[in-house]
């Protein structure tokens, strides 16, 4: 299909640290996707609230930050003609650093769909590379290795970056 316009508007209220030392970490909170889709193909017709929460820990020696995140998404309102959304997704995440300037991001997610059964996982990387302290450039292979659950993809390849127009 053709279309153009704008999508769900998502937005992460900032959480709340239940534990942190200098090597990790244990965080919740909560993401709201309401529905802003200017047509049924770009949106989900419903708002959705998702709690999250999130265990990190970095192993300096290695270079290694590890990351598990639970969200459970369950619609609540939006247009009653489109199906109710409830699905819980785990994803891991493992970050190396190679120097100041690279890195590799793998990052394994699984979704279990509590509407219409079944659970489905993606497998995404990132390899970036930051020549300048404000730029990034990245490519990101990814693929949906089983599952019928709407928020698996085939397979894809992103190229991207990013310009960093403020800095601390």
């Amino acid at each position: 299909y053709k279309q153009t316009g704008i999508g769900d508007i998502s937005f992460r209220l900032l959480g709340y640290k239940f534990f942190e030392n200098r090597k990790s970490a244990f965080t919740s909170s909560i993401e709201i996707s309401m529905n802003t889709a200017s047509s049924p193909l770009l949106g989900t017709g419903k708002n959705i609230l998702i709690p999250v929460i999130t265990y990190s820990s970095f192993i300096p020696k290695k270079k290694i930050l590890l990351a598990a995140i639970f969200q459970q998404a369950k619609s609540v309102g939006g247009d009653e003609k489109r199906a109710d959304i409830s699905f819980s997704k785990l994803q891991l995440v493992l970050i190396k650093y190679f120097t100041k300037k690279t890195w590799m991001v793998l990052q394994p997610e699984w979704f279990l769909d509590y509407i219409n059964g079944g659970v489905s996982m993606n497998f995404r990387s990132r390899f970036t590379y930051a020549p300048l302290p404000r730029l990034n450039l990245w490519l990101t292979p990814s693929a949906g290795v089983f599952g019928d659950f709407v928020g698996r993809y085939d397979w894809s390849l992103d190229v991207g970056g990013r310009y960093f127009l403020f800095r601390k």
